[in-house]
């Protein structure tokens, strides 16, 4: 019979999984169910009208700029099975009944697959605001505070004190006491020599009244001790992580405020702030605290708040829903959490901070929308997923769900013209490439420096996940600082190119190849700092592997989007196709990134900050060119976007990468790399601070030394340069006729197998070596996928007479090259070193299995 009961079991608790259990749950859009929908109001409700007397505005919650509040709600309303408070019982207004015992987040997290804690606290929040605005109108919603309650500055009351005496009334009832105002705290505070001189000056001065007869009693018994001073709390209260988030030093938190409120805030009468009540009482003494009261608010040499003693954990009492039904504890209507009242804080000018004792707020957040689900449903979603579906990690996106996500089907547009006051020249476009990219090695050397041996990174723990292959030790900023500038080499490479200014040649020597080669070559390595710090060995080989991700990015490449009828070139020379104005061209980007997620971290990391480095880069380059080259600017014009679309491109970026669809992929990237990705203005000070060493004289005469010692093919005449010229030229033209597999590299062949190790290699050799190398990074495309139908459709912003595809324009322009050569130099015909060594050189050929056949 056990045995029957269990089988019984079994079957009704797989009849209760629907089948959409099977097949998982959905992504959640920011769209809530009508059931979702109902209980979340119903939890407005009670919240809103915890006490009887109606849904109070003060109990506002912000759950976005104040995250705490949401985890609070969470915690004590959505996480807990609702129930009608006692006091709305019998309100027949609302339908109880659909709420009843149910809890909010464990009905949600059935439904959704778990989304970004943000993105649930900003669509709750829209929630909240709905209903605040359909309750009280137009009132305008502002969140609860931090409070924190002061007395005193230094042995003063900051507000007028109330007078406790020893001496009893005259029917013996109790004894004597008033409360002082802000006249009479003014006059006592005249004569402050000592108590007793200073209460006899309030008496003389007072009018007549029952005050009076008090202040008479306590001067006619002519003792000190007769009397004392209770100062009153006065309660500071801010949006604390608002205002904290910046410094987490509660002090210093607390005396910005006050600065700001004192600044910048508008003077009400009848509810004075902390600035007025100073003020008064920095008035009514006779030192010179007015004079540091001035000081401490136009300057940082003063500090105000001070602490009493060591402070106890936790620093603040939250509290909880208990609490707010609780008539025994007084808390304020607008009031969120208070500072832990064994803290105290007072007001002091003179008085020092103990430094042994820390003063900073560092609890960490751990909230976890996960601890919420229901252990038995988690359980039965164990059990029944070997049934589920398997779907890759981001599923990629339909043209239905796209037709539906593009609401704006008008192409982006620039404003106007570049504000060229705020642009700072720092572009030098008369440095050669070869000079250029030496100083680069140089410069990500410096780097190195910094990253791996300043800040000592331990390369000899586990990484955190297997997938991320070291990544995850590495200080984030450097893939940023390495590829932003290796994209900003090559492209000076390009600028220089479509410019006449340097050698028809150079358009076949990726400089991204050359750092790639430096990093990696024990050679390159040997005698410098890096070849005796394995960190910086681990540093070197990352970067050295991800600069061979930007050309795949910056040339003319097809990037294929699953499941839509769209194709991307991505590049300076030719960013359209599906071009940056399109309303599609950001989907495109993303789709293609989140291809490389589903295959891992690497790829992922590094297409990603190449795609936006060549979008920064764009604008980088037409600002400077438009401003301070703008000799250029027509003839540029055509190969790079305009900033403002720049901007629209990398915010819409931004927006959809930051969703809950693609909130593993962005939660990846945040575990290894800086969020500064996206703000030019800090991508720009890296590309500055480039272009300033690049142009310092030291640096570019090192570079040549280092240029003058590299190996050179042999050339000894013009028409043997014209002859080694035509041996590139048909790798930068797309094959007419397919490969034959026979010829294609096997990827299985080791190099060092097949070519000999000695110096005396021929370019052949030294071809085949960078083929075989770069085999899995840059691949020939096949005859029938040398252009996207997109393509043929689009007027392309780009300058056909430059075209690189065209072999017969290339020729001309070499041999032109050449003969301008010729006449400036007839008696020396040794040839300037416009071309790298053998490093430098690169041939297309078929990509790996597992990388995309029509990306390279």
């Amino acid at each position: 019979m056990p045995t029957n009961s269990l089988t019984k079991l079994f079957l009704v608790s797989l009849s209760t999984f629907s089948v959409s259990q099977v097949w998982g749950k959905e992504y959640f859009n920011g769209l809530l169910n009508q059931q979702l929908t109902d209980i979340l109001q119903c939890n407005f409700i009670s919240y809103y009208n915890s006490k009887p007397g109606g849904p109070t505005p003060e109990a506002f919650l912000d759950f976005v700029e104040e995250p705490e509040q949401f985890y609070w709600f969470v915690e004590n309303y959505l996480a807990v099975p609702f129930s009608v408070p006692s006091h709305l019982s019998a309100n027949s207004d609302h339908k109880w009944e659909p709420c009843l015992k149910k809890k909010w987040i464990y009905e949600f997290l059935k439904e959704y697959e778990k989304p970004d804690v943000n993105y649930l606290a900003n669509v709750l929040d829209k929630e909240q605001r709905l209903y605040f605005k359909d309750t009280f109108g137009g009132k305008a919603p502002v969140a609860k505070y931090a409070v924190f309650e002061v007395k005193e500055f230094d042995s003063y009351c900051i507000l007028p004190p109330l007078v406790q005496t020893n001496i009893k009334s005259k029917d013996n009832k109790g004894y004597l006491s008033f409360q002082m105002d802000k006249t009479d705290y003014q006059m006592y505070l005249e004569m402050n020599d000592n108590k007793s001189s200073a209460m006899n000056h309030l008496y003389t001065n007072m009018e007549n009244s029952e005050k009076k007869e008090i202040v008479k009693a306590i001067v006619e018994a002519n003792n000190e001790n007769s009397f004392q001073l209770i100062c009153p709390s006065y309660y500071i209260k801010f949006h604390y992580n608002t205002e904290c988030k910046p410094n987490s030093n509660i002090l210093t938190c607390i005396d910005d405020h006050i600065k700001t409120q004192c600044i910048d805030g508008v003077k009400d009468d009848d509810n004075p702030s902390i600035c007025d009540h100073l003020m008064n009482l920095f008035n009514s003494l006779k030192d010179f605290q007015l004079e540091s009261f001035h000081k401490f608010l136009t300057t940082d040499e003063l500090k105000l708040t001070k602490p009493r003693g060591q402070w106890v954990h936790p620093l603040f009492h939250v509290y909880d829903r208990k609490d707010h039904l609780n008539p025994k504890i007084n808390i304020l209507p607008d009031e969120f959490k208070r500072f832990n009242p064994k803290n105290s804080i007072y007001f002091s000018f003179s008085a020092e901070i103990p430094e042994k004792y820390s003063y900073v707020d560092n609890v960490p957040g751990n909230f976890q929308l996960s601890k919420y689900s229901s252990s038995v449903f988690d359980t039965f979603q164990n059990i029944f997923s070997v049934f589920k579906k398997k779907s890759p990690p981001i599923p990629p996106v339909s043209v239905k769900e796209l037709s539906q996500k593009i609401k704006d089907f008008e192409f982006k547009t620039a404003k106007g013209p570049v504000q060229c006051m705020a642009v700072k020249k720092s572009l030098d476009l008369s440095i050669e490439v070869d000079i250029f990219k030496v100083a680069g090695v140089e410069n990500i050397c410096n780097l190195i420096d910094k990253y791996a041996l300043t800040k000592d990174s331990d390369f000899k723990q586990n990484p955190k996940e297997k997938k991320m292959e070291n990544l995850d030790q590495m200080e984030k900023g450097f893939h940023i600082d390495c590829i932003l500038i290796s994209t900003h080499i090559e492209a000076y490479n390009l600028i220089r190119q479509f410019l006449n200014l340097e050698n028809v040649l150079s358009l076949v020597r990726y400089t991204s190849l050359y750092t790639h080669k430096f990093f990696k070559s024990v050679t390159s390595l040997k005698g410098n700092f890096l070849y005796d710090n394995p960190n910086a060995i681990k540093y070197a080989g990352s970067c050295g592997t991800a600069v061979l991700y930007i050309p795949a990015v910056l040339y003319r490449r097809n990037l294929y989007v699953p499941e839509t009828f769209l194709s991307l070139y991505l590049g300076l020379s030719n960013l359209v196709s599906s071009n940056p104005s399109s309303p599609f061209f950001e989907y495109s980007i993303i789709e293609f990134l989140v291809s490389y997620f589903n295959k891992g971290a690497a790829k992922f990391l590094y297409y990603f900050i190449s795609i936006i480095s060549v979008l920064h880069i764009n604008r980088y380059y037409y600002e400077q060119i438009y401003c301070h080259h703008n000799k250029h600017f027509d003839a540029l014009k055509s190969k790079m976007i305009h900033p403002d679309i720049v901007q629209s491109v990398l915010k819409k970026l931004k927006s959809m990468i930051s969703s809950p669809r693609y909130a593993k992929m962005m939660e990846l990237y945040n575990k290894l790399e800086s969020d500064t990705l996206f703000n030019y203005d800090e991508m720009i000070k890296i590309l500055m601070k480039f272009d300033e060493f690049a142009q310092n004289k030291d640096v570019q005469e090192r570079a040549q030394k280092k240029i003058d010692e590299e190996e050179k093919p042999e050339i000894n005449s013009l028409e043997e340069m014209a002859k080694y010229n035509e041996e590139w030229l048909p790798k930068l033209t797309r094959p007419v006729i397919p490969v034959d597999p026979k010829d294609k590299p096997n990827p299985n062949i080791k190099f060092d197998e097949n070519v000999r190790s000695d110096d005396n290699l021929t370019l052949a050799d030294r071809d085949k070596e960078l083929e075989l190398y770069l085999y899995k990074y840059i691949g020939s495309l096949s005859a029938d996928k040398t252009a996207s139908n997109t393509e043929s459709q689009t007027d392309l912003a780009f300058d056909e007479n430059v075209q690189p595809t065209d072999a017969e324009e290339m020729k001309a322009a070499s041999k032109e090259h050449l003969n301008t050569l010729d006449t400036e130099d007839s008696n020396n015909v040794e040839t300037q070193d416009y071309y790298t060594n053998e490093e430098e050189q690169t041939t297309a050929s078929e990509p790996e299995n597992d990388e995309d056949p029509n990306l390279l």
